[in-house]
């Protein structure tokens, strides 16, 4: 009787995978391997997206740029200039006063500026398209009372005279809360709030808002490439310790925005004394050390 079952079937023999065919093989499992973490990854970005905000993905980049200069070598008038810090080290360990840079002193001995901070800003449009500066505000991030130490002055004596440029000049009293929209300074020719002599005084708003040229010095301002501004301010304190950034909201480009500037990464810093009446030091040349000098000699 025949034997009907099925034979086995007989696969003919393999043969061996060319390196070709090998390369191929790992190149498709690398390219799998990548699309599964590029798929991780998308969703990582999407979930923190939706937690923290898109504005770190598609903020635009503003259509002006700035460069900050703190307590800048600008005099104004023909004058003198005062500026002072408070500094907790002692008198036989401060370094005489640099007229050359009084931001690179006040850094070198660890000082607080004394009762005024004073901020240029230097900006420029990207393009021939116009961009507004629509305001600016002065936001407080700490505030404590004033900082213990002793008051270091520096005097520049050189005569100093008016820049051609339009001064834009503003003030901004850190005493009366903790956001504060700067002023045009009262004298129109440095960013202080004291009134200068011979000059108006605060109830007189119209003289307030011109500088000598009569040009209004107030929000919205407009730069472009060809048209830059440069806008100083001073940040004044006679009662805290506050540190504070500047705010400025912008439009243009069909964009708006506000940019935050401090102190390379870190909020500005002003202080009013800790010891009022008491006094403050000088530096004398003659016998290369520090003097002091009566409260009531005190200027700004």
């Amino acid at each position: 009787m025949a034997d009907r079952r099925p034979k086995p079937r007989v696969h003919p023999p393999s043969r061996p995978q060319s390196w070709q065919g090998w390369v191929v093989k790992q190149w498709r499992w690398l390219a799998a391997l990548l699309a599964a973490a590029l798929a991780g990854t998308v969703t990582t970005i999407v979930s923190d997206t939706a937690t923290s905000g898109i504005t770190r993905i598609t903020a635009p980049r503003e259509p002006f740029t700035w460069v900050k200069r703190i307590n800048p070598d600008k005099l104004y008038g023909n004058c003198s200039r005062q500026y002072m810090v408070v500094s907790d080290r002692a008198p036989r360990d401060m370094p005489p006063f640099d007229e050359g840079s009084w931001d690179d002193w006040r850094r070198e001995t660890r000082g607080v500026d004394h009762g005024l901070t004073h901020v240029e800003l230097t900006l420029q449009g990207r393009s021939a398209e116009a961009t507004v500066l629509q305001g600016m505000r002065v936001r407080v991030v700490k505030r404590a009372g004033p900082a213990a130490g002793s008051v270091y002055a520096g005097v520049s004596e050189v005569t100093c005279n008016t820049s051609d440029q339009a001064q834009r000049n503003l003030y901004a009293d850190l005493d009366t809360g903790d956001r504060i929209t700067p002023m045009p300074a009262y004298d129109g020719r440095s960013p202080s709030a004291k009134p200068a002599n011979g000059t108006s005084e605060p109830g007189d708003h119209q003289a307030a808002r011109e500088n000598e040229r009569g040009e209004i010095l107030s929000f919205p301002y407009r730069i472009t490439d060809s048209d830059p501004e440069v806008i100083d301010v001073g940040v004044e304190t006679g009662d805290c310790d506050c540190s504070w950034v500047l705010e400025l909201d912008w439009a243009g480009g069909g964009e708006s925005g506000t940019v935050t500037i401090d102190d390379g990464g870190r909020p500005f810093r002003t202080t009013a004394s800790a010891t009022k009446g008491v006094g403050y030091l000088v530096y004398d040349w003659d016998t290369h050390e520090w003097k002091g000098k009566s409260a009531s000699s005190e200027g700004g």
